[in-house]
């Protein structure tokens, strides 16, 4: 019998928007965010992705490698990427809900070193 898999974690953002200043025309939106399992993260962990678009000061196209995870929930774990390029002169670093990993970050293909 293969081993038990942990139901999928959500993360839940309620967020308000208001348009033009008008708060009787206020929307309101709910945000589930599915975390990863302590396995799935560990899984990525040395794997290089690069961004689909900006995010935070990093361009998009920009590489990084996931460098740890984080545990936010009880077995419920966000990944940290590392990336390459420098932010203000400094290395940055973002935490990715597994949604968001794979909305806005691609893998990248790691080349063989063998000719």
């Amino acid at each position: 019998m293969g081993a038990l898999c942990s139901p999928p974690t959500y993360r839940l953002t309620y967020r308000s928007e208001i348009k033009a200043g008008r708060r009787d025309s206020a929307r309101h939106k709910l945000i589930v965010h599915t975390r990863f399992s302590r396995v799935e993260a560990e899984a990525l962990i040395g794997r290089q992705v690069r961004t689909k678009l900006a995010i935070d000061g990093v361009p998009a196209g920009a590489v990084g490698k996931v460098m740890q995870l984080d545990e936010m929930e009880r077995d419920a774990f966000d990944l940290i990427i590392e990336w390459s390029v420098l932010v203000h002169g400094k290395r940055q670093h973002n935490w990715f809900s597994k949604d968001d990993y794979h909305q806005q970050l691609a893998e990248v293909e790691e080349l063989s070193t063998n000719a």
